[in-house]
């Protein structure tokens, strides 16, 4: 008997990657586990698919299933309930990204396949709410976890000029526009950029960048997990005023949180049950520039709301240590 994590790993960037990197590695430590690497199998490396098979179809396997994208995940799901499904109820899936649970539950093939699971985890409660109407009972929650630091991060007190962060793919679907936009009505706060700027945006947004003395771009963020927190520490505000109704449980909340930044996100998605409104951060009513900015003002002015909202956020990451779920994920692979 084997236990395989299957799914994509670095490198191939992405949210999901690592997420599986972060729980393989957190697992590798409690129980004895293989590995098959998705995305070797997309470049066509023979050996690679050729474990994927072998392992796929041993019943005395059991599997943590890390697939990503809406199709390969069901159609994984299909294969393994057909052909293996004895395996299957020795395994469990691990549900990254906004839709997956909805997809699970409105469609009557994916959800007889995936209830031959022994445990669907998925990123937060309202997920997991939804999955139990639908009929699923083997539904649990872990969030998009992160290993606790191995040094203690300072919670720095906001007393000077404000400083806020955005610190994701650069792109209006993030709403880095947003951000533009309110930059350029707060000049007495200054604002940073960190990220890949997506090809088609890159023009527009440095032109901004170079037109606005309160912002500046510091391109793709390189170091180890404890220095992005580092990095991060040294403002006050993280920015995610994201478009997207997809978005899971974004790392760089969770990351914010760690390094003890109030979060001003957009009512989009799960933001609002990710961040706690007047406690960790602010969801804004509207995700428009003068909303952002209304948002950003009240934290300049009020710096004791900020202050109390940075302890808050540093004090919401104990919801999203890895070493909080991974005894528990851990058993349910040994039985």
């Amino acid at each position: 008997m084997s236990i395989v994590y299957m799914g994509a790993f670095p490198p191939g960037y992405g949210g999901v990657t690592i997420k599986n990197q972060n729980l393989y590695t957190a697992l590798e430590k409690e129980i004895p586990i293989k590995k098959v690497d998705f995305n070797r199998v997309k470049r066509k490396d023979i050996k690679e698919a050729g474990r994927l098979v072998f392992h796929l179809l041993n019943p005395r396997n059991r599997f943590v299933v890390g697939v990503s994208g809406k199709i390969t995940r069901k159609r994984f799901t299909q294969v393994l309930y057909y052909l293996n499904r004895k395996a299957m109820r020795k395994s469990i899936i691990m549900i990254m990204g906004g839709t997956a649970s909805h997809d699970m539950s409105v469609d009557p093939e994916y959800r007889k396949c995936a209830m031959g699971y022994k445990k669907i985890y998925v990123e937060t409660q309202s997920m997991k709410t939804e999955m139990d109407a639908a009929g699923f009972e083997n539904v649990d929650i872990y969030p998009n976890g992160r290993f606790r630091p191995q040094k203690a991060v300072e919670l720095k007190t906001a007393d000077k000029k404000l400083r806020c962060v955005f610190f994701s793919q650069v792109q209006p679907e993030k709403g880095a526009d947003l951000v533009l936009e309110a930059a350029r009505m707060l000049p007495h706060v200054e604002f940073s950029f960190y990220g890949d700027i997506v090809d088609d945006y890159k023009d527009i947004f440095m032109s901004r960048v170079n037109a606005q003395q309160n912002v500046s771009y510091y391109g793709v963020f390189k170091g180890s997990i404890d220095a992005v927190y580092g990095e991060l520490s040294k403002y006050d505000v993280l920015l995610f005023p994201t478009k997207w109704d997809i978005e899971g449980v974004p790392g760089i909340l969770v990351e914010g949180k760690i390094a003890g930044l109030a979060e001003i996100v957009s009512n989009k998605s799960y933001n609002a049950e990710l961040v706690q409104d007047g406690v960790e951060g602010v969801v804004i009513a509207e995700n428009t520039g003068n909303c952002l900015a209304a948002a950003i003002q009240q934290l300049a002015e009020d710096r004791d709301f900020l202050n109390s909202m940075k302890k808050g956020s540093r004090e919401s990451s104990e919801r999203y240590y890895i070493e909080n779920y991974i005894e528990s994920i851990a058993d349910n692979l040994r039985t």
